[in-house]
């Protein structure tokens, strides 16, 4: 059964960001994979560099992987989503609920999901019809 959070907000900051990131990272379980799940690559600029720091931002561009406080992070974009992870914990920074719908039927095996919209009425259809809990 997968647990639904999200983040009510309108153009997230870096510290909205990093909270996210903070989330996924956090307890972490060794069965887990996870994933930072962006629209475009393009979104790694601004406040998601902001909150990752230069060289974990150059290495997520690169291999498409880091390393943040002992935690691996895959990135994935709904152009290159990440394969062969297995059950993972999920955060979608400025997904919709139609991109998030693709998003799930990709990664059947998700046990968390934090969602981070660019605009809250973006993902209103699915906060609804998951039951997301809102992360304060």
């Amino acid at each position: 059964m997968t647990d639904y959070f999200f983040m009510d907000t309108t153009a997230p900051t870096g510290a909205i960001v990093q909270r996210g990131i903070r989330w996924l990272i956090d307890d972490v379980s060794d069965d887990e994979s996870a994933i930072l799940h962006i629209p475009v690559w393009s979104n790694l600029q601004g406040s998601l560099e902001a909150a990752l720091g230069p060289m974990i931002t150059k290495n997520l561009k690169k291999n498409k992987t880091a390393n943040i406080e002992g935690t691996t992070i895959h990135l994935s974009s709904d152009a290159s989503m990440a394969s062969g992870v297995g059950k993972v914990k999920l955060l979608c920074l400025y997904s919709r609920s139609e991109e998030l719908d693709t998003i799930e039927s990709h990664f059947r095996d998700i046990s968390r999901i934090l969602v981070v919209p660019w605009i809250s009425s973006d993902i209103s259809e699915w906060k609804e019809v998951r039951r997301a809990v809102e992360l304060g």
